[in-house]
């Protein structure tokens, strides 16, 4: 997505019981990695826009989804 003149990549991630680690504690090093070699992709997919910042934001639900605590976290890593 853009915010503004940022591109963010967004990682969504659900948990229904707490038991399982929160939701937002899912996202490894390893996970990250992932994530940060899929975003070097991008650019050649959308050269308009290699020029822009980017940003690794993550979105975490956490409980049963009548009631899920939603966070979002904002820059929460560096590539």
């Amino acid at each position: 997505m853009l915010d503004r003149d940022t591109v963010v990549f967004v990682e969504v991630r659900y948990r229904v019981r707490a038991s399982q680690d929160d939701a937002l504690a899912s996202i490894t090093r390893g996970k990250q990695d992932k994530l940060i070699r899929t975003a070097q992709l991008w650019p050649a997919a959308h050269p308009q826009r290699t020029q822009r910042p980017g940003r690794f934001d993550v979105v975490s639900y956490d409980g049963p989804a009548d009631h899920a605590r939603m966070q979002w976290l904002r820059g929460a890593f560096e590539a």
